[in-house]
């Protein structure tokens, strides 16, 4: 559910820049929105891959107690993965409403 919520996410971030007529080859800030927009996307497919690999893991009967590197990992790629989408939101969609 919260992998659908990040992927959704990036979608409509891009889709309400594109309605907005914001195009990465008409002005830098075009550029860095999308290029934002990239980044949180190569995150998101990163914690998809280690999030399946963990399930996998866990379905296996290889994560418990002991062995859990796997989970621990993932976990720390999701918190930095929604720190820089919060990040990224506050610079692209605050900062020009703080500059007028």
């Amino acid at each position: 559910l919260g992998v659908g919520c990040l992927v959704a996410a990036i979608a409509v971030e891009i889709f309400g820049h594109w309605q907005a007529s914001v195009r990465p080859g008409e002005s830098a800030y075009g550029a860095l929105v999308y290029l934002a927009a990239g980044l949180n996307g190569q995150l998101v497919f990163a914690v998809v891959t280690m999030g399946l690999f963990t399930m996998a893991r866990q379905i296996a009967g290889r994560l418990d107690d002991v062995r859990r590197s796997s989970f621990e990992n993932t976990v720390l790629l999701v918190y930095y993965t929604v720190g820089q989408a919060l990040l990224g939101l506050a610079l692209v969609h605050g900062f020009p409403r703080a500059v007028g």
